[in-house]
């Protein structure tokens, strides 16, 4: 396929699946997309990593919630 990059940055990531940029760290956080970490700030998608997540995505079908609280459910108090 013509215009695939070898490395995507997060925001071109969730431009790409059209999600927004806030979804695309969510799945980082949660360990569904892997990412190259070049510094403290500073991650990377490979097109394996991608490329690997949306076959998950396909096979599996959407994963749980993949927020903190979940709807319906109320968050515990410490």
């Amino acid at each position: 396929m013509t215009g695939r990059k070898a490395v995507y940055t997060l925001d071109e990531v969730a431009e790409l699946l059209c999600v927004s940029r806030s979804m695309v760290s969510r799945l980082v956080r949660a360990g569904r997309l892997r990412v190259a970490r070049l510094g403290q700030r500073t991650a990377r998608v490979t097109d394996e990593a991608l490329s690997a997540f949306l076959e998950a995505q396909e096979s599996t079908g959407p994963a749980p919630y993949p927020y903190r609280h979940q709807p319906g459910k109320r968050a515990a108090r410490d």
